[in-house]
């Protein structure tokens, strides 16, 4: 099965010795089946704001982008979370902040792409699955 993982996982790899070799241990348990995500490497990059931090980070994506390890969201998927986010916001969520619509697009890319979506923020994804449709995703690690 493939598995996609949240932004909240890398910036937990990315900032915790422990939790680094969790997240190893995860990627080698599942050799070939883990993608990064574009939405999730756009965020980290927004975070990535000294030249430490953007070292890391380049070094954490480097296997992924050599090894053509990518989820791209398509434009289904866009469209898809464009709907989420509409359906959200009449039910009187706040929908202005970026994270819920790095959110959406990742559900429905995920979704699209059928793979496993990991992440620490189950209740984020619990909101978004009514008005997206099931798709899988789960607490790390899996």
């Amino acid at each position: 099965m493939p598995y996609t993982f949240d932004t909240n996982v890398a910036i937990h790899a990315l900032r915790d010795l422990s939790e680094r070799d969790r997240f190893q241990g995860f990627l080698r348990g599942r050799r070939g089946q883990v993608v990064l995500h574009a939405t999730v490497w756009l965020e980290l990059q927004v975070g990535a704001r000294t030249a430490r931090e953007q070292t890391a980070l380049d070094d954490f994506v480097r296997p992924f982008v050599e090894r053509h390890r990518l989820l791209l969201p398509s434009g289904v998927a866009r469209q898809q979370a464009g709907r989420v986010l509409a359906r959200l916001a009449r039910e009187g969520s706040d929908t202005r902040r970026s994270s819920i619509h790095y959110d959406a697009i990742i559900a429905a890319s995920a979704r699209e792409a059928r793979v496993t979506l990991v992440t620490w923020n189950i209740a984020d994804f619990d909101r978004i699955v009514p008005h997206l449709g099931k798709f899988a995703y789960a607490s790390p690690y899996p």
